[in-house]
C-alpha cells in the first residue's frame, strides 16, 4: 500500500502497514494502484499533473494534467485505462489511461469520487454531502440520490 503524507514524499507498506519505506522524496498525490497482470502500475499528481510509475516508484513517466489540474481526487477502473480526476471546477475522464482528457457533464463542485471496476459507473459526493452516480461513464447525473 501507499500513501503521501503533508510533510512530504510518497510512502510504500508492504506488509499492511506494520512498516513504511518513503520511495519518493516529493509528493505523488491520491497514489493509485492498478494490477497489471503480475506487474503493478502507481499513478498519481505531481507538481506537473498525471504520473505513472511500471517499475516499484523508482522512475514516473508524465501522462498530462486534466484540464481541471490541480487534482482533489483521482479514480480509476481496474485496468487504470479509464481514470476520473476531480477538481472544485469539475469532473474529467480519460479513456487512455490519463493520455487525454475530456470534460463530464458533472455540474456540481465534487468532494469525493469512486468508480467501479469498468469505470462505466461513477459515484460522486458533492461538497455540499449529495451523493451523485452515473451510469454511463459521466456523459449524464441523474439528480441526487
Amino acid at each position: 500500500m501507499w500513501a503521501y503524507l503533508a510533510t512530504g514524499g510518497l510512502w510504500e507498506s508492504t506488509d499492511a502497514g506494520g512498516q513504511w519505506t518513503r520511495v519518493r522524496d516529493d509528493n505523488v498525490l491520491f497514489p493509485l494502484a492498478i494490477d497489471r497482470g503480475g506487474s503493478t502500475r502507481l499513478l498519481g499528481a505531481d507538481v506537473n499533473g498525471l504520473v505513472a510509475s511500471d517499475d516499484g516508484e523508482r522512475t514516473w513517466t508524465p501522462l498530462g494534467a486534466p484540464p481541471t489540474y490541480p487534482m482533489t481526487a483521482l479514480a480509476g477502473s481496474s485496468d487504470g485505462m479509464v481514470l476520473y480526476a476531480e477538481s472544485p471546477d469539475g469532473l474529467d475522464r480519460s479513456d487512455d489511461g490519463g493520455r487525454a482528457w475530456t470534460k463530464t457533464t458533472f455540474g456540481g463542485s465534487p468532494f469525493a469520487i469512486a468508480t467501479s471496476s469498468d469505470g462505466s459507473t461513477i459515484a460522486v459526493v458533492a461538497r455540499t454531502t449529495e451523493f451523485f452516480r452515473s451510469s454511463d461513464r459521466g456523459d449524464s447525473w441523474p439528480g441526487p440520490n
